[in-house]
């Protein structure tokens, strides 16, 4: 088990469409220096990095850089169409990554569940044979039943769940339950915490970030879980972090949770018994 940060904790150092960019972004060389100063063993590169349009000579760079600092990569991707997993398996294969995280949709592609297990049985043999798991995680479109029920159609060892603590609210799903049926089949595991309150008019709540060490999931829970499962799987930190007044601002609230949040995760690692 090791812990780590992701694209998703630095969501607003990297940019986000339609809102101030920063200054300097953070790019894949910033965040692995980042993912070290943190003392950090894993890096999770996510959608908004584009690692299938990059070169071979341009992820060797990334692969030898994160080698020469002792950080672990992950990647992670949206979409489950043949042709776009295969283009992420070249980028697998070119980092030495041995997980990629999916979501089933993205802009292009919205599958049935009958459609994803087609294209997943089409694919999967590939990356088992170059023993990369494949995770895909639980967001607002399917429910954990109709996960479950994919990971056992395509049944192969390579395929399995990235398990996200908020994710499923979307399906009205809370946390315990998702936790309960979907931890037996966790490869790779996503942190986010976050607040639900009531909006200012009573008329409704609000689900928004919070850092690890505050809101609604509790860690030291969530980590006896995965030890009680004896699961040994990696853990990524992931931010939901608000935009303030100034981008400038974001960044910096940003930087406080998630110096914040591994810090206290560090913590509780260190004082659960295994």
């Amino acid at each position: 088990m090791k812990l780590g940060i992701s694209t998703y904790t630095y969501n607003w150092s990297i940019g986000i469409a339609g809102y101030p960019a920063p200054d300097n972004p953070m790019d894949i060389k910033s965040l692995l220096r980042r993912t070290k100063e943190l003392d950090l063993g894993v890096l999770q590169i996510c959608d908004s990095m584009k690692l299938n349009m990059l070169s071979d000579a341009e992820l060797d760079t990334i692969r030898e850089y994160a080698q020469s600092l002792g950080v672990e990569l992950e990647i992670g991707t949206s979409g489950i169409y043949p042709e776009h997993l295969y283009s992420f398996l070249r980028v697998a294969k070119r980092l030495q990554v041995k997980f990629i995280r999916v979501l089933l949709h993205d802009c292009q592609s919205q599958p049935t569940i009958d459609e994803a297990i087609i294209w997943l049985k089409q694919v999967i043999p590939k990356f088992a044979a170059n023993k990369i798991v494949l995770g895909i995680e639980n967001h607002d479109k399917q429910k954990c039943e109709e996960l479950i029920y994919i990971i056992k159609t395509v049944d192969n060892p390579y395929l399995g769940i990235c398990l996200d603590t908020a994710n499923s609210y979307g399906t009205q799903e809370p946390t315990e339950y998702v936790l309960k049926k979907l931890l037996p089949y966790a490869v790779n595991f996503h942190f986010k915490n976050f607040i639900i309150e009531r909006s200012l008019t009573n008329l409704g709540f609000h689900v928004i970030g919070a850092p690890a060490n505050r809101g609604e999931v509790d860690f030291a829970h969530i980590l006896t879980m995965i030890n009680q499962a004896g699961k040994d799987i990696n853990i990524i930190l992931e931010l939901w972090t608000p935009f303030k007044d100034s981008i400038e601002q974001s960044i910096e609230l940003e930087e406080k949770w998630a110096f914040d949040s591994i810090l206290y995760m560090k913590d509780i690692i260190k004082n659960t018994r295994i």
